[in-house]
């Protein structure tokens, strides 16, 4: 499969997943893409928690996440480190989602669906259920899984000629 076979036709958030389990091997090859990612002065600052524990899942949707958590059987926690000398353009969180983007991608080429959830409880509490550090922040999570249903192309809202603009912001305010 090539890069634009894996953005333009196979990569879409799956959020139904079969009972089969993914190999160790292939979380440690999704987490692996994600190390790869580029990083603001390639700090590469980021660290993975990998959850398999169903009780935990539930305690993330009874905090106020996704529901569609509490049915996950694999995740992979995506942290990253809370300082940053760049606070006006969020550099962490730049780098993260990057991060993210990368495993979201490796996902997809070894058919392994995933779902980039950033409707999570409040830091505070996920930094309770995981025992995080203070110096890392919990950016997102990445549910795991085999596709229960077919894959479906999902419509883009724009096309390259709406959302394009040479040399300085020409569009109006709204969407």
């Amino acid at each position: 499969m090539t890069y634009l076979d894996a953005i333009l036709q196979k990569r879409r958030s799956i959020r139904k997943y079969t009972e089969e389990i993914i190999s160790m091997d292939k979380i440690e090859e999704i987490i692996n893409a994600g190390i790869w990612a580029p990083t603001a002065c390639n700090l590469q600052a980021y660290r993975f928690i990998y959850i398999e524990d169903r009780s935990l899942f539930e305690k993330i949707t009874k905090a106020g996440s996704a529901h569609f958590l509490a049915n996950c059987k694999q995740a992979i926690l995506v942290l990253y480190k809370k300082r940053t000398d760049n606070t006006e353009y969020s550099d962490n969180i730049l780098s993260a989602g990057a991060v993210i983007q990368s495993m979201l991608l490796k996902a997809s080429e070894l058919d392994i669906g995933a779902c980039w959830v950033c409707n999570l409880p409040m830091k505070k509490v996920m930094r309770k259920i995981f025992n995080i550090s203070n110096r890392y922040n919990p950016v997102s999570l990445i549910t795991l899984g085999f596709p229960a249903n077919e894959r479906k192309e999902v419509k883009r809202k724009y096309t390259v000629s709406e959302v394009l603009y040479i040399n300085k912001y020409t569009g109006g305010g709204g969407y």
